[in-house]
């Protein structure tokens, strides 16, 4: 590879801060979504009871939660795969504040272009198939809305970092790294 400037960007603890506020605002947003989507579905009213059972559903959603973001990030060592790399997973603090499970490829440089698709994979499936779910009114339909809300918020760091490497100059380079972004920029460019 030609002789290029090399830019790691790792979010900080002002950007984690933002990096909350919208994944807040996502969750919400999701939640508030995937539950008008449940209850156009339903015909007549809908009850909530909370029972033993339900108690026991809550705490199957809880472990569900946990499940679905150690998926969310097996789908983008599926994309690494399709590229051809290998994928390490972890976990870590972002900005050392927020909690996050990881997926990279040491070493895996790629295009701008393969860095959206390994970004956004996870986000767009896990976001697509609760509507699906919902949209067909298959068992536990319901109890989606919540784990699917919170995985929508819970992929704002792919959302950053893909919009980080969307501002960057045509002709980058990306390397996935542990908490972040390096930016093998082209030949006499530069990057604020």
């Amino acid at each position: 590879m030609e002789n290029r400037e090399v830019i790691d960007w790792v979010p900080d603890r002002r950007m984690a801060w933002w990096m909350n506020i919208v994944g807040v605002i996502l969750t919400i947003g999701g939640i508030v979504g995937y539950a008008a989507l449940f209850l156009w579905t339903q015909s007549g009213y809908v009850t909530v009871q909370l029972g033993v059972a339900e108690l026991f559903g809550v705490l199957a959603m809880s472990v569900g939660v946990f499940a679905l973001a150690w998926i969310h990030e097996l789908l983008h060592g599926f994309a690494l795969r399709t590229l051809g790399f290998k994928p390490k997973y972890g976990a870590l603090m972002i900005g050392g504040i927020i909690p996050a499970f990881y997926c990279t490829s040491p070493g895996a440089v790629m295009s701008r272009g393969a860095f959206v698709y390994v970004a956004l994979l996870p986000g767009i499936v896990l976001g697509v198939v609760p509507i699906v779910w919902i949209l067909a009114q298959w068992p536990g339909s319901g109890w989606l809305v919540i784990p699917a809300g919170l995985l929508l918020g819970g992929a704002v760091g792919d959302i950053f970092l893909t919009i980080r490497v969307l501002i960057a100059p045509r002709g980058t380079r990306v390397e996935d790294i542990r908490d972040g972004v390096r930016l093998h920029l082209p030949v006499g460019s530069s990057v604020s």
